[in-house]
């Protein structure tokens, strides 16, 4: 596991906290959203970061396809938005503007998406390349609180936990399970076959919809499961409320995080996973298991300056601390001055 916490990626606008996750570029850059409302995306090779802009008071939700090349993002009081490598547009534009809370999904190949609200029981499709839209799919639920796509079926959950699957070609109903409380994860696995769903209560359900038949069910208890999402090797992944990140087919855990898992994120091109834990951003190779954390600054960065040639970084903080990073993401960083009584204003 390494740290892209406080001195790299760090959320937007002052935030305390990052609320969504979301691959792009490939998997070369990250996409962060912070409780405040701010928005950008990190290159995590540069180790820069531009804003993304947004219609909307803040983000509710950021989604990849499996590729890493198609950005969705879901607001609230604003409409959803796609941005890919050459194109970023809103959907959804004839509608009146109002407050509602959005749902977004892509399918794994980036060609499609889907949108719904909280306060319709419909999920509206969309061409990912030319923003326009392919029809609806009615579904027998009074709003949407959760939203999943793969390349056949689109599942949705009510905000009470009622979990409705549809087939996207003929828009029929071929599943509905209840989950007994409010979604907090709806995810379909890496080949589209298998639906994720955890709820507010702590049970996570693996499902066959097109069989009607669960894979599993776990009971982790109330309050406990944050969010969910997979692996691109097919394995699920829950990310608890006390900093824990599970992966229960294999039964491997990494290490406490530092706060309430938030966000999960995987991205097709690499192996992997990002989770966001307040403010601070890991990434967790899950093939690995749990690995030591790097020390990062225990404080405020102060200071921010690149190397000469580009290719290592040094950050100074409020903690007094000079630390030296050659590979931001991948290597722990370098102490070269600890002095706690001597907090660091500035770099240059």
């Amino acid at each position: 596991m390494a740290t892209l916490g406080r001195p790299f990626l760090t959320p937007p606008d002052a935030s305390r906290e990052v609320v969504a996750l979301a691959f792009s570029g490939a998997g070369s850059r990250l996409g962060l959203a912070g409780e405040g409302g701010g928005l950008v995306e990190w290159d995590l090779g540069a180790g820069a970061a531009r804003a993304i802009p947004y219609s909307g008071t803040r983000v509710l939700q950021l989604v990849n396809d499996a590729a890493g090349n198609v950005l969705g993002i879901a607001p609230l009081a604003g409409r959803p938005r796609l941005v890919t490598a050459l194109s970023a547009y809103d959907l959804d534009e004839a509608r009146p503007r109002e407050r509602p809370v959005w749902r977004i999904a892509i399918d794994p190949s980036g060609r499609r998406a889907a949108t719904a609200r909280d306060g319709e029981g419909k999920v509206e499709l969309w061409r990912v390349d030319a923003g326009k839209s392919e029809g609806g799919v009615l579904l027998a639920l009074s709003g949407v609180a959760a939203l999943a796509l793969s390349e056949e079926l689109v599942a949705a959950a009510s905000a009470t936990g009622v979990v409705e699957v549809c087939d996207v070609q003929t828009g029929r109903s071929i599943d509905r399970f209840d989950l007994g409380d409010r979604p907090v994860g709806l995810a379909f696995g890496p080949g589209g076959t298998v639906l994720a769903a955890a709820s507010a209560r702590g049970d996570v359900r693996s499902r066959e919809p097109r069989n009607r038949t669960d894979q599993s069910v776990r009971r982790e208890g109330r309050r406990s499961v944050q969010t969910i999402a997979w692996t691109v090797s097919g394995e699920l992944v829950l990310g608890f409320a006390d900093g824990r990140v599970h992966l229960p087919g294999s039964g491997r855990e990494v290490d406490r995080l530092t706060g309430a898992v938030g966000a999960l994120a995987s991205v097709g091109p690499c192996p992997i996973l990002a989770a966001a834990a307040g403010d601070v951003v890991h990434t967790i190779d899950p093939a690995a298991g749990a690995t030591p954390e790097p020390e990062g600054h225990r404080g405020a960065v102060t200071g921010v300056l690149f190397d000469r040639e580009g290719r290592g970084l040094w950050t100074g903080g409020s903690d007094g601390r000079l630390l030296r990073w050659t590979e931001p993401g991948s290597s722990p960083p370098v102490a070269i001055l600890a002095s706690p009584e001597a907090p660091i204003h500035a770099l240059g």
